[in-house]
């Protein structure tokens, strides 16, 4: 996996940020924050917004012109929506008391594509593996090591029309879940323990509704450029606001 550079910090807490928040007061927002989430965090938690400052094209594969359930198929890149916003970033706040549990997550493979492309669970949750395809798909799931590799979890083959199959995240870490033979379809999960999660949409925004006043440290990760932490100070009188671009020279 790429290791990724540190994040450059476009503005950090626009309200209520000392300059122990590590903010440079002069740096320039890309957008307000009424128009990141439509103020739907009320005045308190953490909204904000990831970007990508290279060329998009660099990063993003064309569609082709073999059959989705082709192996010729291109992998999906990772998506760059509107003024670079990245889509499929993981926003965690570990220390943070923990937001309600879901307790499943559904993985499905539909159209030779699995989705969501990058989900983020704690642990306990338990995934369902859902085929809606017309073929045999196999959902193959391998642990990102601390040492580099991928160490082998489970592969569940779910023939088309059969319920879904379990499988529970027991362990924190990165767990990887592709097809034996399709490369396209793969997904990314990200297994914590406790703390409050996002991923960001199709423009690189998330929000953190129900994270309390006081300073935290944010981790980022993501499926192609890693995983890094930034500072941020939630003020009384909140919401706080959170930009962060990721470099294009990796």
């Amino acid at each position: 996996m790429v290791k990724l550079g540190p994040l450059y910090l476009a503005l950090l807490a626009l309200s209520g940020c000392s300059g122990s928040c590590g903010a440079d007061s002069t740096a320039t927002s890309p957008g307000s924050p009424e128009l990141l989430l439509a103020g739907s965090v009320g005045d308190r938690g953490l909204v904000g917004r990831v970007t990508y400052a290279g060329d998009s094209n660099s990063i993003v594969a064309g569609p082709g012109d073999a059959a989705p359930c082709s192996a010729a198929a291109p992998t999906v890149a990772k998506s760059v929506g509107a003024e670079g916003g990245l889509a499929d970033v993981v926003v965690l706040v570990s220390a943070a008391p923990g937001s309600a549990a879901t307790d499943s997550l559904e993985v499905s493979a539909r159209d030779c594509r699995m989705r969501p492309t990058v989900a983020a669970v704690q642990v306990g949750t338990r995934m369902v593996a859902d085929n809606r395809d017309e073929r045999v798909h196999t959902f193959h799931l391998r642990r990102l090591a601390a040492e580099g590799g991928r160490r082998n979890l489970q592969n569940l083959a779910v023939p088309p029309g059969n319920p879904p199959a379990l499988w529970e995240f027991s362990e924190p870490g990165i767990v990887h879940i592709s097809s034996d033979d399709l490369p396209q379809m793969e997904s990314w999960v990200f297994v914590y323990r406790q703390g409050q999660s996002a991923v960001t949409d199709s423009e690189g925004r998330f929000e953190l509704p129900e994270l309390p006043p006081g300073q935290w440290q944010v981790t980022f990760w993501h499926p192609r450029f890693g995983r890094t932490v930034l500072p941020v100070m939630v003020p009384e009188d909140g919401p706080a606001s959170l930009y962060a671009s990721l470099p294009p020279s990796l």
